[in-house]
């Protein structure tokens, strides 16, 4: 996926709107987890650095 001529572009762009999925399911996980560690009271960058 270095450069856009690699991917075929379809009239919808779908390989690239998959791409985009890819990046929002990762956004919602990385919200569920920052939930949980209000939750535990882990507040310091560096434990939520790591626990992500």
């Amino acid at each position: 996926m270095k450069y856009e001529s690699e991917w075929y572009a379809d009239e919808a762009l779908s390989k690239w709107n998959e791409v985009d999925d890819l990046f929002e399911e990762e956004k919602q996980q990385k919200e569920i987890i920052e939930a949980e560690l209000d939750k535990l009271g882990i507040t310091q960058p560096y434990l939520r650095d790591f626990a992500l």
